[in-house]
């Protein structure tokens, strides 16, 4: 005879139909869960294969990071004087407060996020340095800065869209640049690089480091502190005071690249012999700490360097 309602005095039976309610509740909750979030599933599933390829990852990073940092460094200009050419002392005096304090911020926050998913740069420079130093290879430096000056151009555009600024896509010819600047962004450049490279050997999460020098040589330096190719490729695009002719951004580039040997250069004088291992630090770290271990374990012995585990690389 079949029973369908509790059986008295039979708990352990009781017990069981129960929890065999209870999960036929459940997997018919998870079913019409299922039924209802299968699209978002879908889309979640596609990407997490498509993340699989370090490319994608690459690319989104790049472009989101690349894209914001540079419409915050152009954006400023042209939201606070738009088509203005003829700017005063006070006026360009705030501007750069203004900038400052809005890059600093804003590469903070880019770095902070997506630090911890994949090695950005969000510029050539400094992905250059990634791929010296081997943490990226060659065809993803070339990617990275292919989509950073893909950023810097959608940028461009959509500035021109959004503060509606005269002279579509102009390209300036009569702009020139003096040999200050040029000495200029190769010691700006400098510095921000060292700072990166610094950061990477001492594993020293680079948003603060980097963000804080940034917006501080942004005050300091006569150039306004590009230090960025992508930064500087864009700027050819804008008819306004920001504006560079072709020839100035060829030159702004090599001298910001000359800045990144350099500070290469000096890096390796500062950290040698970690110049071709970055990582070294972290792993002397690591066996820092499995050395104290061994102390706390051998305490009611004395400590030798028996204890020590062999073939420990550095």
């Amino acid at each position: 005879m079949e029973t369908t309602g509790p059986i008295p005095n039979h708990k352990s039976i009781n017990l069981i139909l129960k929890r065999a309610e209870e999960t036929r509740a459940r997997k018919l909750k998870t079913k019409q869960h299922r039924k209802v979030l299968y699209p978002i599933q879908l889309i979640w599933r596609g990407l997490y294969f498509i993340n699989t390829y370090s490319y994608f990852r690459i690319f989104i990073t790049e472009l989101i990071g690349t894209f914001l940092l540079n419409f915050v460094a152009d954006g400023i200009y042209t939201n606070l004087f738009k088509n203005e050419t003829n700017l005063s002392r006070e006026a360009l005096l705030v501007w750069l407060i203004a900038e400052t304090i809005a890059v600093t911020f804003v590469l903070y926050v880019d770095l902070l996020i997506f630090a911890e998913y994949f090695s950005p740069s969000f510029n050539p420079t400094i992905s250059f340095i990634y791929f010296f130093l081997g943490i990226i290879n060659f065809f993803e430096f070339i990617w990275s800065v292919i989509v950073q000056f893909l950023a810097a151009f959608l940028q461009v555009m959509f500035i021109y869209y959004l503060y509606d600024i005269d002279h579509f896509l102009k390209i300036p010819t009569d702009t020139t640049c003096a040999f200050r600047d040029l000495v200029s962004e190769a010691i700006g450049t400098f510095f921000l690089n060292l700072t990166v490279m610094v950061c990477i050997h001492k594993t020293i999460k680079p948003s603060g480091p980097v963000s804080f020098i940034v917006g501080g040589m942004i005050l300091t330096l006569p150039s306004g502190m590009v230090a960025n190719p992508s930064i500087t490729f864009g700027r050819m695009f804008f008819g306004v005071v920001l504006g560079l002719s072709p020839w100035s951004v060829i030159f702004f580039i090599i001298a910001q690249f000359i800045g990144t040997f350099v500070a290469i250069i000096v890096s390796g004088f500062i950290m040698f012999p970690c110049i071709t291992d970055p990582y070294r630090h972290r792993r002397i770290n690591e066996l820092t700490k499995r050395l104290e271990g061994i102390k706390l374990e051998s305490s009611e012995e004395d400590f030798s360097e028996d204890n020590i585990p062999e073939q420990i690389y550095l």
